[in-house]
């Protein structure tokens, strides 16, 4: 019996929905500390308005995860690298390694994206 998945099998993996689902509570969280930004003055208004957009991006992007986009899963794995690399930097080994298993389990999924 082989491992692989059989290019039919469209399910979405259990590991792929908890990721997203996670990560699309932190950004409605986000999203609206974005908001709540913009009545804190004009400096306010111009943080909370990036924190909006890369809520909005970080919500797209994951609900496009979940519907097996391979653009949605290019553009997780760069944002997992970069966090990798900050929290190298930063010396946050334990970070470090649960950012790679969530590089490493995408990547050993990869195949059901189109």
């Amino acid at each position: 019996m082989s491992d692989s998945v059989p290019a039919t099998d469209r399910s979405v993996p259990l590991g792929v929905v908890l990721l997203a689902a996670a990560g699309i509570v932190t950004g409605v969280l986000q999203l609206l500390g974005g908001l709540g930004s913009f009545v804190s003055g004009p400096l306010g208004f111009l943080g909370g308005s990036v924190g909006v957009a890369f809520a909005v991006g970080q919500i797209v992007t994951l609900v496009s995860l979940l519907r097996l986009r391979r653009w949605a899963l290019t553009v997780t794995l760069l944002v997992v690298g970069l966090g990798a690399i900050a929290s190298l930097l930063s010396g946050q080994l334990l970070l470090l390694l649960l950012q790679g298993v969530v590089a490493g389990y995408l990547l050993s999924v990869a195949d059901r994206f189109d």
